[in-house]
C-alpha cells in the first residue's frame, strides 16, 4: 500500500443488502465475513444450507393451516372447519386474532400438528349481562335507512355515539324496542383447536403495509383506505 492512499473493500461502498438467512447466524460479525467473501464457495455452500432450514410460524410471515374448531375438547360439537381445500390462511402478529390462538402456534414449522384448548378469558370472554341492550324499534326503521327486519335470530349492526360499529343478533322484540345481544357469538365457551401447518412463507410488501394476507394473483392497486380482503 503507497504512502498516503487507503484500501477499500469495494463492498463498503455499498449498503448491506438485508437477508433473512442472516439471522440465522450466531452473530452479524459471521454474516459480514462471509458475506464479503461472496465469490467464495463457502459462502454460496452455507446459503444452501440455510435455505433448507425450515421457517417457522413467527411475524412477517404468512400461515396456512387447516383445522377443526370443537366446543369444549376434542369430543365436543363440531363447530367450524377448515381443510386442505379451503385453509385458513393469515399473516402472523397483526393484532387481528386471539392472541392465545397466536401464542399456541408461535415457533411451530410446516406439517407440524397442534391441539390446544383456550379457556373463555383467552377466547371471547363470558357473556356478559351489560352487552345485552335495549334498543328503540324505530332505530331499525329510520328514513334514509335500508329497514332492518325485526325478528329473532337476525344478526344486525349497532352504531354508537361515538360512531363505533357493534355486531349483534336479535333476541327479543315487542312493538317498542328490541333486545339485541352484543357478546360475541362464541363469549362463554371453551375453545378446542386441532389441526396441522401446511404452508408458511415470507409476507410480501404489500400485505405487510396493509396488515393483512393479500390472495395470491390479487392485483396491486392504489389503496384509498383501509378495507378487508
Amino acid at each position: 500500500m503507497g504512502a498516503g492512499k487507503i484500501s477499500h473493500h469495494p463492498f463498503l461502498f455499498q449498503p448491506l443488502p438485508f437477508h433473512p438467512f442472516s439471522l440465522l447466524f450466531k452473530n452479524y460479525s459471521e454474516y459480514l465475513r462471509l458475506y464479503y467473501n461472496g465469490n467464495n464457495p463457502l459462502f454460496l455452500r452455507n446459503l444452501e444450507s440455510f435455505k433448507n432450514i425450515s421457517m417457522i410460524v413467527e411475524e412477517q410471515n404468512v400461515i396456512t393451516i387447516s383445522y377443526e374448531l370443537r366446543e369444549n375438547d376434542a369430543g365436543g360439537e363440531l363447530m367450524e372447519r377448515m381443510d386442505n381445500n379451503y385453509p385458513f390462511v393469515f399473516l402472523f402478529g397483526t393484532g387481528k386474532l386471539l392472541p392465545a390462538f397466536e401464542k399456541k402456534l408461535h415457533g411451530l414449522q410446516e406439517g407440524d400438528s397442534f391441539e390446544f384448548t383456550l379457556s373463555p378469558n383467552e377466547a371471547y370472554g363470558p357473556n356478559r349481562a351489560d352487552f345485552i341492550v335495549k334498543v328503540p324499534r324505530e332505530v331499525f326503521t329510520q328514513e334514509g335507512q335500508i329497514p332492518v327486519r325485526v325478528e329473532k335470530d337476525v344478526f344486525v349492526t349497532l352504531t354508537d355515539d361515538m360512531g363505533d360499529q357493534h355486531n349483534g343478533v336479535i333476541i327479543d322484540y315487542n312493538e317498542e324496542e328490541v333486545k339485541v345481544d352484543l357478546n360475541h357469538s362464541m363469549a362463554g365457551m371453551t375453545l378446542h383447536f386441532k389441526g396441522v401447518i401446511l404452508k408458511i412463507r415470507e409476507a410480501t410488501v404489500d400485505e405487510l403495509v396493509r396488515n393483512h394476507y393479500i390472495q395470491a394473483g390479487g392485483v396491486r392497486r392504489p389503496d384509498f383506505g383501509e378495507g378487508q380482503v
